[in-house]
């Protein structure tokens, strides 16, 4: 297959769902399912995969979807690159008018993707934002952010979350070093802000859950290295420049403390839930939050969360 030909004007969609995978032939299965079957999917949608060298039976799966589907392309690496630069790979491999990096065990619920499509076609910006109502924004639907500042203020660390993420593909393609941030583990959140930062304008779709993601299988990295550390690491360029301000940096990090750090260290370092690293976890977390205040309540949101438990089972 020729990855390299031009786009011509009947190939274009509206959306490519860039499917980067390794070894995950039954989940991929799944995922193909729910989005093949969505109203829109053959006339607005192309469904790339990338395939970092799997050494299960994903090829041979996918096959059978391409029999089917003309709009669902395939390629394979010859060697494992790396999740990250297959995350550009594929991300390289659109030819949508937009691309949204989407996990290989996410699944659409019905409708999810038809529903996505439609709120596409009324938007024409650099950068889209799922935020799937995980916030507590009083406005739903269709949300506009006019500066870098606002869209820190109202999307939060869940920039974070690659399958929130869509890139208009002619400014991704205008990007330059696109792997500028591969040590990051958050590659995916660098493009995105970068994209922000040129454009200005960006819109968030805040409404119920378009897909899910299975959270029993998460792990495999380094948690607060990844979130805290290198997280905060990327928004040091926008202080710099002014497109990001104090206030709203400082805001960030005490949320990213209460709703984050807390919670996540009580289930991987005290109920040792999942299969994340937690190397440095404590010099990590004390070296961006020794001077704040709100760093030493943490034993009362322990007892405040226990007491909670006890009232539910109580009652």
């Amino acid at each position: 297959m020729d990855n390299t030909r031009p786009v011509n004007i009947e190939d274009e969609k509206l959306i490519s769902i860039c499917i980067p995978t390794y070894n995950r032939e039954d989940y991929l299965k799944t995922t193909l399912k729910s989005i093949v079957t969505q109203e829109g999917f053959s006339d607005r949608c192309e469904i790339v995969i990338s395939d970092n060298c799997s050494t299960d039976n994903t090829a041979e799966m996918v096959a059978e979807f391409i029999s089917q589907y003309r709009n669902i392309r395939y390629y394979r690496n010859e060697t494992n690159i790396g999740a990250d630069r297959n995350f550009i790979n594929v991300m390289n491999l659109a030819r949508g008018k937009y691309i949204k990096l989407h996990g290989d065990k996410v699944c659409f619920y019905e409708s999810g993707l038809t529903r996505l499509i439609g709120y596409l076609e009324e938007i024409d910006v650099g950068v889209v934002f799922l935020l799937n109502c995980q916030n507590d924004l009083r406005e739903k639907g269709i949300i506009g952010c006019n500066t870098f500042d606002e869209f820190v203020q109202k999307v939060s660390y869940w920039s974070t979350w690659m399958n929130g993420i869509i890139l208009r593909n002619s400014d991704y393609q205008n990007l330059e070093d696109k792997e500028r941030a591969i040590w990051s583990f958050l590659i995916q959140t660098d493009l995105m802000f970068r994209i922000i930062s040129k454009n200005t304008i960006s819109k968030i779709i805040n409404e119920r859950l378009m897909f899910e993601q299975p959270i029993e299988t998460k792990g495999g990295y380094n948690i607060f290295e990844v979130f805290v550390d290198n997280y905060l690491s990327l928004y040091k360029n926008y202080k710099f420049t002014g497109l990001l301000s104090e206030r709203t940096y400082k805001k960030e990090k005490i949320k990213l403390l209460r709703f984050f750090v807390f919670p996540w260290y009580i289930e991987t370092v005290f109920r040792k839930h999942y299969q994340f690293k937690l190397t440095r976890a404590n010099k990590i977390i004390i070296k961006h939050y020794k001077t704040y205040p709100q760093f030493y309540s943490f034993p009362v949101y322990i007892f405040i969360r226990a007491m909670k438990k006890v009232m539910n089972l109580l009652f």
